[in-house]
């Protein structure tokens, strides 16, 4: 097999890894709202469905901070301007019922990314940095297991 070759081979594969990861990160994006809305949707009650709407409904709401709590009073979902080494960020955080974190959406000017858990920990990681994407698969110890991203104008991919 020539050079060319290879990297025609090489080129194909990046191609494709690209066209995975995007769809990946839709799945992802739609499954982590999908979960949002349906955990809300079946934590309100009827009676309070039936009040909402026979109350008039505001135009619009404004605040820095929107936090869903269950029955119990334990935050649950929070919605939430904060700021990160002088950048503001929009930050979507949703929690498990012992207030362990599941998921996080951070999206901001310059960046973005989405973090995935389980059992408390950070699992995978995805995001965009000033057209740098990444993506980190991490074992249970936190320790990174494989990672796919960008740099320097190169695609790195790297397994353990």
């Amino acid at each position: 097999m020539t050079t060319e070759e290879r990297l025609e081979k090489l080129e194909r594969e990046l191609a494709e890894s690209k066209r995975r990861n995007r769809w990946l990160l839709s799945f992802v994006e739609l499954a982590v709202v999908g979960l949002g809305l349906f955990w809300l949707l079946t934590k309100i009650p009827a009676s309070a469905a039936v009040a909402a709407t026979a109350a008039p409904t505001p135009k619009e709401i404004r605040a820095n901070s929107f936090v869903v709590v269950d029955e119990k009073g334990n935050s649950r979902a929070m919605l939430g301007m904060v700021k990160n080494k002088n950048t503001e960020m929009v930050m979507l955080k949703l929690f498990d019922e012992m207030g362990n974190s599941l998921a996080m959406l951070n999206v901001g000017k310059d960046r973005s990314m989405l973090i995935l858990h389980g059992e408390g920990k950070s699992r995978i990681l995805l995001g965009v940095s000033k057209d740098l994407p990444g993506l980190l698969l991490l074992d249970e110890s936190g320790n990174p297991s494989a990672s796919l991203g960008r740099l320097q104008g190169r695609t790195k991919a790297e397994t353990d």
